[in-house]
């Protein structure tokens, strides 16, 4: 019903201007909902595959984590290049001189950066680019801050700080969207972090430790109790230790809830800006002596969350009314 809705009111959805050359903004709004668009698509298909595969053929196909990251990775990198590259392109028609201008030091040290992301430890060409084009929108975001911050001290002879927040006041909706460009920088960065998950499990009585990545995980007390009459409850005080030095204690704990027969398992987070820590109670071993204790480092998870409110931030900026201005 919708595509047919969409053909027949096709000739009122057609643009009434076409564009003037492929390289200005006006085209990179285009290929960004063109972006958006594929990503839909390929989400939908993943979702309604299983669905189809059983209606047709009887047999229930499972789309897996793969086939979004083979899919959605290169999309959202694509989109993350042109969060960058759209502001530095001007309406209409970019010049090559204007090309040159905008882009030459936001891609030239996005390059550089790349072999430095590798020789701190970054391997994989995915978390790489994903890295060099969150370096280059970051500096083209701090380019297009700084050229309007230099312009309006130059004509206000305001400070440097003070320029900076009457420029994003009046000019809000331009800026307030940089700020939104730099929470995808932020978002991305965090979902970087997910080539990096390192995991292990122990099987640990009192006293014993185990390795996971950079953490040492030690357990000082295994306690058992049934105070509360609606589960059972077991918890692991561990001590958690990174090059030697006690950075926190986590207390991971796992429940059995008598009206359901269910288990579940409370989480146990330390979390840093570098990284985040789960440890997870499993159970006790076949002897009952010894607690299975898993966890897992994710790096940049924080970054995550960050980023969501910074977005909530620059939306916030957009959406503030345009200043009064001054009676002559």
């Amino acid at each position: 019903f919708c595509t047919v809705l969409v053909l027949k009111r096709l000739p009122y959805l057609s643009s009434e201007n076409k564009l003037d050359s492929m390289v200005s903004r006006e085209s990179g709004f285009l290929f960004n909902n063109l972006v958006l668009l594929a990503a839909t698509f390929s989400v939908l298909f993943g979702t309604v595959f299983p669905i189809l595969s059983e209606l047709f053929t009887g047999t229930n196909v499972t789309v897996g984590p793969s086939y979004f990251n083979m899919v959605e990775v290169p999309l959202g990198l694509i989109l993350l290049f042109l969060t960058g590259a759209g502001p530095l392109l001007a309406y209409r028609k970019t010049s090559g001189k204007s090309l040159r201008k905008n882009f030459t030091m936001p891609v030239a040290l996005a390059v550089i950066s790349g072999p430095i992301f590798f020789l701190l430890g970054v391997h994989g060409f995915w978390p790489i680019l994903a890295l060099v084009l969150c370096t280059f929108v970051l500096l083209t975001i701090v380019q297009e801050f700084h050229k309007g911050i230099r312009a309006r001290r130059k004509a206000f002879s305001e400070n440097y700080l003070v320029s900076l927040m009457n420029l994003t006041r009046r000019h809000n909706r331009r800026y307030g969207g940089y700020i939104v460009h730099f929470a995808m920088v932020l978002v991305v960065l965090g979902a970087t972090g997910s080539a990096f998950v390192k995991e292990g499990q122990g099987v640990v009585g009192t006293g014993e430790d185990f390795q996971v990545g950079p953490y040492t995980l030690s357990v000082d007390e295994i306690r058992q109790s049934e105070a509360d009459p609606n589960y059972w409850s077991g918890t692991v005080v561990v001590n958690v230790s990174r090059g030697g030095r006690v950075v926190g204690q986590v207390y991971p704990e796992k429940r059995f809830y008598y009206a359901s027969e269910q288990p579940t398992s409370e989480v146990a987070i330390h979390t840093t800006p570098r990284e985040d820590l789960y440890v997870v109670f499993a159970g006790m071993n076949e002897d009952q002596s010894k607690a299975v204790v898993q966890a897992y480092v994710n790096p940049l998870v924080l970054w995550l969350w960050v980023g969501g409110v910074v977005m909530v931030l620059g939306t916030l900026v957009c959406l503030l009314p345009p200043p009064r201005g001054r009676t002559a």
